[in-house]
Formats: structure tokens, sequence, C-alpha cells
């Protein structure tokens, strides 16, 4: 079995020599319920993946990408979603 190592944001921006990935959970709580008027705790945002799982939003950073510049465009890719609505 692999053991991970909790890294800094600083060290995995540096490190070149391993695939990164980032993805983004997008979530709100509501004020609506449901049709049996139960109350929603919350809404989660997930989508189906390539395999057929459900999943959140995001895939692997590209080489010379930062984690945000790669997480962006996937966003953008996966959501369309604008540049100006992207994460920051």
């Amino acid at each position: 079995m692999e053991k991970w190592t909790k890294i800094s944001w600083e060290e995995a921006e540096e490190t070149t020599d391993i695939v990164r990935a980032a993805h983004c959970a997008f979530w709100c709580k509501p004020e609506t319920k449901t049709l049996r008027d139960t109350p929603i705790k919350a809404l989660l945002m997930m989508q189906l993946r390539f395999d057929g799982l459900l999943g959140f939003p995001g895939g692997l950073i590209d080489a010379g990408e930062n984690i945000l510049e790669g997480l962006n465009r996937e966003l953008r890719e996966e959501m369309a979603l604008d540049n100006g609505e992207t994460v920051s």
C-alpha cells in the first residue's frame, strides 16, 4: 500500500516530477423543499465521468500550468464556465 505525504500548496506548485490533478466541488444551501415538503440540506454538483462513475469537475494539470490555471481550464472544458466565473 502506498503512503501519502501531505505537502504545502507551494511544494505542489514547485514539484514537476509528479502527475497533478485538481477538482472542484460546487454546492449550495437552498431555501426550498422537496415535493414532499422535506427540507433540502444542500445541493452538490457532480458529473458523470469518463469511466461511468460520478465525480467532481476537474482533471489533470498539463505541463507548464499551475494548479489554478489547470483547474480553470478543466472547468471551462467540462462546464463551459466563463473566465470571470472561475476559481481564483
